[in-house]
């Protein structure tokens, strides 16, 4: 096969549906705005393409999940971040590790690791 027939095949080819990258953007626009002294209200994402349909938490849905948390005496806490930098130019990219715990904690300031989850993120710089 010649790499022009090859090359054609690969650029015919659709790009890969990322319904997460999606929400990522939606925040970051939730944020600007958040910053700009705009709340959203929006606490969780439908994004749909044909027949798929991804259901996630928007950030204003973490932060309301975490109040609702701390009400029965839970909270969430990070206690490992680590990040690396990689690719170069316009393939710059950011990739987030990191573990998080959640505590319940006693009027008396007691408290006792219930869970933890590790989470990686991937960001385009």
């Amino acid at each position: 096969m010649s790499d022009t027939k090859e090359q054609a095949e690969t650029a015919v080819q659709p790009k890969a549906w990322d319904p997460f990258q999606l929400m990522d953007r939606m925040d970051e626009e939730a944020l600007r705005r958040e910053l700009e002294g705009v709340a959203s209200t929006d606490l969780v994402y439908v994004v749909r393409e044909g027949s798929q349909e991804v259901v996630g938490l928007s950030k204003t849905g973490v932060d309301e999940c975490c109040m609702a948390l701390v009400s029965q005496g839970q909270v969430i806490r990070e206690e490992d971040l680590q990040y690396e930098l990689i690719g170069d130019g316009e393939a710059r990219e950011a990739l987030f590790k990191v573990k998080a715990a959640r505590v319940a904690v006693s009027p008396s300031g007691q408290d006792v690791r219930l869970d933890q989850v590790i989470g990686v993120k991937r960001q385009a710089l």
